[in-house]
């Protein structure tokens, strides 16, 4: 083959030689079209190009020749005419174009990179969400425009035209944001020194200007929030956080602080999409102060009511995501407060009854995450009695189906903890009717069609509870769903974690006997873990992929390599335990543990029944609870470790539920089975 592939450069060479000088010299064009090279492996290999990306004869009478020559091929792609070399072996003999593939090979992978990019990007419809992002990649993609040698197709050109343009307009943006804040918080500053004798017209001076820097910041938020772009802000927000919490308030009239608070809600919402907590954090708690001082003076003014509940929301739903429950739920319980003064105000306003129902909501969410059921279940209750209201009233109010929808899933997983399983059954029902029909009017929101996911997945898994078959089906249907927003944004990471879901919840359906699939969703959620490391949520999943990725191999025969699996969801467990209160997180290391004993019976160790006693330890509150996914568990814990009359317990109190699940039942009955032959 090496005899081949060398006669191939040496006809090659002789072909352009031949030929005349300007087609010669239109050689390393046509090279570019005909060449990629991967990011990762480096591998040169070749691609087919349209006759139409040749711009010019000499470019086009050097490709017939070496069509002519056999060396270049000419066909049909689609009904496309397209040409590219007879065989892959002519880049890597060919002298030439060896050392000119060295010479451009970073500019040939970038190129690659952006050829693919751009590809996406009509596809798509040309949306600026997937231009290259301002940095790195653009000042490459630029680069390459000045490379003589390198030719881009016309969609390649107008794509890194595009970024270019974004990231210039996005400087531009930045500039004129930092200059009109900096020039607003100096022009305050002046009037602030020059108005002492009129101390009067000084405050209304820096009230205006406070307002103006106030209204340029929203401006910009309402126009970079489409485009994801907050992050232009940073800077900007920084310095006019900087200047507001130093600011005096206490002379300020009603006006003049209701402005600022408004800013510094913005600011928040700045820092929270860049997940700079601690930025929005600090911004929310100065409007608190604010607030605060204002309805501690007897101001009652719906617009500081609706402010102060806003803020008391932001303030709950970052010690929410820091899993700060009980702080959650005493700022989640100061906006559903708020939220019922206003309507208390304005009884008839449907959007106040809107409000206080999201408040009911996202208090009944706190409570949940502390196990205060019955608590709960009531916030959620009210939650949907108030948004059945508004339906009843505007029935095609935009979204108010959605919403209920949201609001009868809350209840009906409270219910599922509290051992209600009947009874949540016929609420998730009612909920995926309501998303059924949003996504039939709305096909197209990406967003309805993953909660209608989530839905179903919700109920497949109370279906496997009860035992019943169709489970599978309805996990394959939830699968189906979620891959329409997928295919529409494949970056949305939640929507990946949310398919990650399903599909461990498909494996373990389906007997925990698929390693490779079980290992390709591993991979996949320790890709999403790399890039956020501290995503609690993350975390959790890549533990239970571990642990099905563990159960495939024991199942399978392999208990040494599932313990080595396993070893990495028991350190993730531990680590999270460690951390705020979570139910959900016990019963999974409780499950890792009774999967160790498993493995621990398969190796012949007499260690089983000590590991069976942790998870018992593990899940010691759950005895008082009724929620079947710790209580599972805890039966097959006290069976493995020999306490069988606790076991027999919570077995009838699951029975009662109609709890019928087919793995729970085989392992139960394997049990009765080994005490009968003993």
């Amino acid at each position: 083959m090496g005899g081949i592939e060398g006669a191939l450069g040496v006809r090659a060479e002789q072909v352009v030689a031949k030929l005349p000088a300007q087609q010669q010299a239109a050689l390393p064009h046509v090279l570019s079209l005909l060449i990629n090279i991967g990011d990762e492996q480096s591998a040169v290999t070749a691609r087919r190009t349209p006759w139409a990306a040749l711009d010019s004869e000499a470019k086009r009478e050097l490709v017939r020749a070496l069509v002519e020559a056999r060396l270049f091929v000419s066909e049909l792609t689609g009904d496309v005419p397209t040409f590219g070399v007879a065989h892959e072996a002519l880049l890597r003999r060919w002298p030439r174009v060896v050392e000119w593939i060295e010479r451009h090979r970073q500019a040939l992978q970038i190129r690659t990179r952006v050829a693919a990019q751009a590809e996406r990007w009509a596809a798509a419809g040309r949306p600026r969400d997937l231009l290259l992002p301002e940095g790195t990649q653009a000042n490459q993609a630029r680069g390459l425009l000045e490379i003589a040698d390198l030719a881009l197709s016309s969609q390649e050109k107008d794509y890194v035209d595009a970024s270019l343009r974004r990231a210039r307009l996005g400087s531009r943006i930045r500039f004129a944001a930092m200059a009109i804040i900096g020039l607003l918080a100096v022009l305050a500053a002046v009037l602030g020194l020059t108005a002492r004798s009129a101390q009067q017209e000084a405050e209304q001076r820096r009230a205006d200007a406070e307002s103006l820097m106030s209204f340029m910041l929203g401006d910009f938020v309402d126009k970079l929030r489409p485009l994801g772009r907050l992050d232009l802000l940073d800077d900007v927000s920084a310095k006019a956080l900087t200047y507001l919490s130093g600011a005096a308030t206490d002379s300020s009239t009603s006006s003049a602080n209701a402005q600022r608070v408004k800013t510094l809600q913005l600011i928040a919402e700045v820092g929270t999409a860049q997940g700079r907590h601690a930025a929005a954090s600090d911004a929310l708690r100065a409007a608190e102060q604010i607030l605060q001082r204002q309805l501690a003076a007897g101001h009652d003014e719906l617009p500081l009511l609706k402010a102060a509940g806003a803020n008391a929301f932001w303030l709950g739903k970052l010690s929410f995501d820091r899993g700060e429950w009980s702080r959650a739920e005493q700022y989640m319980l100061r906006y559903r407060d708020f939220s019922a003064r206003i309507v208390n105000a304005m009884p008839n306003d449907l959007d106040g009854w809107m409000e206080l129902s999201y408040a009911h909501n996202s208090y009944g969410s706190a409570l949940l995450r502390q196990d205060k059921l019955p608590a709960a279940a009531a916030a959620f209750a009210h939650s949907v009695e108030l948004k059945q209201r508004v339906l009843s009233r505007q029935p095609e109010r935009p979204g108010i189906a959605v919403d209920l929808a949201n609001a009868i899933s809350w209840l009906a997983s409270t219910k599922v903890k509290l051992g209600q399983l009947r009874e949540a059954m016929r609420l998730f029902q009612q909920e995926e009717a309501l998303l059924i029909g949003a996504h039939n009017k709305e096909p197209t929101n990406a967003v309805w069609a993953q909660k209608l996911s989530s839905s179903i997945w919700r109920k497949a898994d109370l279906l496997q509870a009860f035992g019943d078959a169709s489970a599978g089906a309805a996990y394959e249907r939830a699968a189906q769903l979620i891959l329409q927003p997928i295919q529409r944004d494949p970056t949305n990471k939640l929507w990946q974690r949310h398919a990650a879901s399903i599909r461990l919840r498909q494996l373990a359906e389906a007997g925990d006997t698929d390693s490779a699939a079980a290992l390709a969703v591993h991979q996949h959620l320790q890709q999403l873990r790399d890039q956020s490391p501290d995503a609690r949520e993350v975390q959790h999943l890549l533990a239970k992929a571990s642990e099905q990725l563990a159960r495939s191999y024991l199942r399978k025969g392999n208990a040494s390599l599932a313990s080595i699996t396993l070893q990495q969801a028991v350190e993730i467990y531990q680590q999270l335990r460690s951390g705020a209160l979570d139910r959900s997180v016990d019963a999974s290391y409780a499950r890792t543990l009774l999967l160790t004993a498993e493995i621990q019976l398969a190796q012949g160790s007499q260690n089983a029944k000590q590991t069976c006693r942790a998870a018992i330890e593990a899940l010691d509150p759950a005895r008082r609870g009724s929620d079947y996914l710790t209580l599972v568990p805890l039966v097959e814990a006290s069976l493995c470790a020999g306490e069988a009359k606790a076991a027999l317990d919570i077995m009838a109190r699951l029975e009662s539920m109609g709890y019928r699940d087919a793995r729970y039942l085989k392992n139960i009955s394997k049990y009765k089975s080994e005490k009968g032959n003993t």
